[in-house]
């Protein structure tokens, strides 16, 4: 892709920007990824576009997915747990409810930071 002509969708210089941006960033980009949604289904992407080292890759992804896994096994069984002591009530007949609030809990801040974060306008002189 770096080879690749600017087109409408593809600019050259945004993929030298993720380029640094992994360079700097990308192991813990990729831990991270995993417990962002719409972040996780992009961000292993783009580390095999900017060739991000394999090693490095696939240690950091394995890690960021057994510590997504386990906290979110983990953080279900004791919060039903101490739902279930506390208030006596199943958090299990409402897990449609629970799945959709913990993906805007977790979506929400990339969103807001997309829509309203200022973007700086270059100018050429």
């Amino acid at each position: 892709m770096f080879k690749w002509k600017d087109r409408f969708f593809f600019k050259k210089k945004y993929l030298e920007k993720a380029h640094t941006f992994y360079e700097k960033y990308g192991k813990g980009t990729v831990f991270l990824s995993k417990f962002v949604p719409l972040i996780r289904t992009f961000a292993p992407i783009l580390a095999g576009i900017v060739k991000m080292p394999k090693a490095t890759f696939l240690l950091y992804n394995f890690a960021g997915s057994v510590c997504w896994v386990s906290a979110m096994i983990l953080g279900g069984h004791f919060l039903q747990s101490w739902f279930n002591q506390k208030f006596g009530y199943s958090l299990k007949d409402h897990i449609e409810l629970i799945t959709v609030i913990i993906i805007l809990i977790t979506t929400l801040p990339v969103i807001y930071k997309l829509v309203f974060s200022k973007k700086t306008v270059t100018s050429k002189e």
